[in-house]
């Protein structure tokens, strides 16, 4: 099977709502097992810090902090997202 990283990029160019691109996201999903926002927002964590110390490396640490605070948000917004959908179910 393709590696998940290579089955989100051929989603990413497919329009949203289209049955090929729902296809790539179950089998993303499957081979994955993320099941929540709260894992989602885990690794959207593990992305940010790895892009954050690979800018630090170069010596880009401002783009490295912006990096990694922009993906805090995105975390953080995930969480909620979590909670509240924990909430209404």
């Amino acid at each position: 099977m393709k590696a998940v990283a290579e089955l989100l990029d051929q989603a990413a160019i497919l329009p949203i709502n289209s049955p090929a691109r729902r296809e790539l996201e179950v089998k993303v999903l499957e081979e994955t097992g993320i099941t929540n926002m709260n894992q989602l927002a885990t690794l959207v964590e593990a992305l940010g810090i790895s892009a954050a110390l690979e800018n630090g490396a170069y010596g880009d640490e401002d783009t490295a902090e912006q990096l990694f605070a922009h993906a805090q948000t995105v975390a953080n917004t995930l969480r909620k997202l979590h909670d509240l959908i924990q909430t209404i179910a």
